[in-house]
């Protein structure tokens, strides 16, 4: 698993923006080294994220697809997705941490209540398809040894967001099409929110990296735990 997460992490890992955002100016590394992959192993956490993904699943209608494809669900890293479940938009997706709160998601998980609403998408719980932006959460240079989650995430009907959205504390309401072509505010939530970037629409806010945020933790489970090194 060390060479497949390496792998992984060498496909969507971008040089070029380390260093160059608000969060990593002056930072020189451009490469990460994987040390050790953990499974996480907790069974409790597993069971409520397998009844949320049921209770998702058994919904009439399938989870609109999320384009671009998710760069993390790419089978060139070796991991066969079959398991995933396409119908709910199941990914796998990073999440950069410190030493202290991997042992807390470790053994109670993620947790929305304590995210900070001041965030772009408001407080929730937030993944990158690209490990160099989950990096920018796991400590300032010249901190080398650093750690990452790689989880599992229920993204389901993904409401797109170019612009910021701060003090969210769940995604908003489902469009319904009227029959004269206009839009009304449905009943059903969206499942999460991503957060587009300009690369995939010009009038997107973020100049960078996509950003995907749900707002119930049993929407996501953190399979693997990575500790890795940077490298220039």
């Amino acid at each position: 698993m060390k060479d497949k997460i390496q792998k992984l992490m060498d496909m969507t890992s971008i040089p070029e923006y380390i260093g160059q955002t608000v969060e990593t100016i002056g930072w020189s590394h451009k490469r990460f080294i994987v040390t050790k992959v953990q499974r996480v192993e907790n069974d409790l956490l597993w069971k409520k994220y397998s009844i949320q993904r049921d209770l998702m699943s058994s919904r009439s209608n399938k989870s609109q697809e999320i384009n671009p494809k998710i760069e993390t669900n790419n089978e060139e890293w070796g991991m066969d997705l079959n398991h995933l479940e396409s119908r709910v938009n199941e990914s796998y997706l990073f999440h950069g941490t410190s030493k202290y709160v991997s042992e807390i998601i470790r053994f109670q998980g993620f947790d929305e209540r304590v995210a900070n609403l001041q965030g772009y998408f408001g407080g929730g719980v937030y993944f990158a398809q690209n490990c160099s932006k989950s990096d920018e959460y796991c400590g300032q240079p010249p901190q080398s040894d650093c750690l990452m989650f790689l989880s599992r995430v229920l993204l389901g009907n993904g409401y797109v967001s170019l612009q910021v959205q701060k003090g969210l504390r769940r995604p908003p309401l489902m469009k319904i099409n009227n029959s004269d072509g206009s839009e009304r505010n449905g009943n059903e939530l969206y499942d999460c929110v991503i957060g587009e970037i300009k690369k995939n629409n010009l009038e997107a806010f973020l100049p960078h990296y996509r950003e995907f945020i749900v707002y119930d933790k049993n929407q996501a489970y953190p399979e693997f735990l990575i500790s890795y090194t940077r490298s220039k």
